[in-house]
Parts: C-alpha cells; sequence; structure tokens
C-alpha cells in the first residue's frame, strides 16, 4: 500500500486542503497448474485432452487468451458442472 500526502491551493483560497492519495500495488502475475502438460501418447487420428488450471494471483481482474496456438491444438473451457462432477468423482472424471 502507499499513501502520498497532497496538498491543494486554490485561487483566492485562504487555507489549503490537505488530503492524501492511498492506493494498493498488485502485480499482473497468473499461474498455471499443473506447471507442465503432459499429453502422454496420441495416435495419428486419435484426440487427447489435459487440464491446465489458469490462477490469477493479481487483486485485480484479469483477462487472458492463448494466442499463436497451432492448428493442430485447441483450448476450451469446460463447464462448471463438469469440473464438480469432477472433483465429486475424485478421479478427475476417469472410471
Amino acid at each position: 500500500a502507499f499513501r502520498i500526502p497532497v496538498r491543494v491551493v486554490g485561487a483566492d483560497q485562504v487555507l489549503p486542503v490537505h488530503t492524501a492519495l492511498v492506493g494498493t500495488l498488485t502485480s499482473s502475475d497468473i499461474r498455471f497448474e499443473p506447471s507442465v502438460v503432459d499429453f502422454g501418447r496420441c495416435f495419428v487420428g486419435a484426440s487427447v485432452m489435459s487440464r491446465l488450471l489458469v490462477i490469477n494471483e493479481s487483486l485485480l481482474p484479469q483477462r487472458f487468451v492463448f494466442v499463436r496456438l497451432p492448428g493442430i491444438l485447441s483450448v476450451a473451457e469446460v463447464p462448471v458442472d463438469v469440473c464438480q462432477e469432477e472433483a465429486a468423482d475424485g478421479k478427475g472424471g476417469e472410471t
């Protein structure tokens, strides 16, 4: 946090106004879990997927996007109910 004293003096004003500019600094860090994504083996014509959690370490909301992905790779958001089902299953949705 920071505090910067400010003194404001207006024209034809006898007494100055004393105030302070107060704020909190935050980083713009995001973190990925897991830090390394391993898709394992994928055979020609098949597809695989892996879960990647993006965590905002900042005090402010941030937008993020995956850019310049190769044509063979895509990123999709998983619906909340699927995530809840995986968490309840305890096995990441595998049977």
